[in-house]
């Protein structure tokens, strides 16, 4: 490796270290680990899992200088995230999570040095700024709670810092934090309405913990669903398990009853192959399959 001087340039010093970074990374992913002895492996995953963090933070500080710059928007790109997907190959989720920890990072600059040095997680940083999204009127005291806030971060996973964070707000400013509290709640409401057909609109916003058993309800009634549906091999109507000669599925493949001592051939397709009596797959849109589930679940 052959880090650049103090004295070039920073876009020298990047592009030097992006170099090596990509050597590097290539040579680790010759390693055989079946070949590596025993005695210091978990070290080398806890060392890999710092530098990644320390990555993360760099990707971090590199994707708000990009958010700001003119570059994605010379290419065409309706805006940042849309370029890291056209290049990065990742999904939309991955890449609005890396302008959402630079956006947060640029917010509490003590928790975007602790990210670089690796003692902290990029979900670390995306917690404290939505804890401050759901309470904006103590964003300043989380602020100059900052160096606070990191002693919880670099002891807490992520799960048990948010619950801290939550908590301090409610220390810092009781009153504060239960009007931020009702203000959000009075965005949540679920209405049902008959119109004049019979039909029932629904329209709603469910709070967090309310639309997550919703969804886990529907996905699990949807899955019932499709579990139960008769197939090609199991439907009574099908043709292996129908020889009635008044069944219309087989008069279709056997003829009228009586023509024939046996089945004709099955039907085929353009490609040969049999023409099931029903298709087992559920072609319908998901907010379709919804409706049935619902109805599983009410009944």
């Amino acid at each position: 490796m052959c880090l650049p001087g103090a004295t070039a340039t920073a876009d020298a010093r990047l592009a030097g270290l992006r170099a090596d970074l990509v050597a590097f990374a290539a040579v680790l992913a010759e390693i055989d680990v079946a070949e590596l002895s025993e005695g210091s492996l978990g070290e080398t995953v806890s060392d890999l899992m710092r530098v990644r963090r320390q990555l993360e933070g760099s990707v971090a500080a590199i994707a708000g200088r990009f958010s700001g710059s003119s570059e994605w928007a010379a290419d065409g790109a309706r805006d940042p995230i849309a370029w890291l997907r056209a290049r990065a190959g990742e999904g939309f989720g991955a890449a609005r999570e890396v302008m959402a920890t630079a956006a947060e990072c640029t917010s509490f600059p003590a928790m975007a040095a602790a990210l670089r040095r690796g003692e902290i997680s990029a979900r670390h940083v995306r917690m404290l700024g939505d804890v401050a999204r759901h309470f904006p009127r103590l964003r300043t005291h989380l602020r100059d709670a900052e160096a606070h806030i990191v002693d919880l971060a670099r002891v807490s996973e992520p799960p048990r810092f948010r619950r801290e964070l939550i908590a301090l707000c409610y220390r810092i400013d009781p009153q504060g934090a239960r009007d931020d509290v009702n203000d959000r709640e009075r965005e949540f409401y679920f209405r049902a309405s008959a119109l004049m057909d019979g039909h029932v609109r629904v329209d709603g916003m469910l709070p967090a913990e309310v639309g997550q058993l919703l969804i886990a309800a529907l996905e699990s009634a949807r899955r019932q669903i499709a579990e139960a549906a008769p197939t090609s091999e199991t439907d009574p109507t099908s043709v292996a398990g129908s020889t009635s000669g008044t069944d219309p599925i087989c008069e279709a493949v056997a003829g009228p009853a009586g023509a024939s001592g046996a089945a004709d051939a099955p039907e085929l397709d353009v490609f040969g192959q049999p023409i099931p009596a029903q298709d087992p797959i559920d072609v319908r849109a998901l907010g379709q399959r919804n409706v049935e589930a619902l109805q599983r679940i009410l009944v």
